[in-house]
């Protein structure tokens, strides 16, 4: 199996190279993926949308490199305005009505609900 890991800060890839280099890590905007498409079985959004400006636009760039029948699986903060903020880089606070809004075009889609160190929502959209 093959792992690409991407990141928009250089130096982050440059440290995680160090520490994991069985990891194709590479420096990408998420919003313009240099991959072809349908180019992934799996891909893992964790804690990623609610720092995005357009979070619709990232989406789609995410399921375009998914692959008919695979599996985007993304987390975010669940409610997170009304809880309380997590963090100030955060644009965007999001419920589950927001998810299945930007989601359930795309695929077959479940919601579940997760709790860490915050309240998380964890959406896995299996492509059609």
């Amino acid at each position: 199996k093959e792992i690409i890991a991407i990141d928009y800060s250089p130096e982050l890839i440059k440290d995680l190279k160090k520490k994991f280099p069985e990891v194709d890590y590479q420096v990408e905007n998420v919003n313009d993926l240099n991959f072809s498409a349908e180019r992934f079985d799996y891909i893992v959004a964790g804690e990623l949308l609610e720092h995005m400006e357009n979070p619709k636009t990232t989406i789609k760039e995410l399921m375009r490199v998914l692959k008919v029948g695979g599996t985007l699986a993304l987390s975010t903060p669940l409610n997170e305005l009304q809880r309380g903020s997590v963090s100030d880089e955060h644009l965007w606070s999001f419920g589950s009505t927001d998810l299945i809004e930007m989601l359930s075009e795309y695929g077959e889609l479940n919601i579940e609900y997760f709790q860490d160190t915050v309240h998380l929502l964890m959406a896995f959209v299996t492509k059609k």
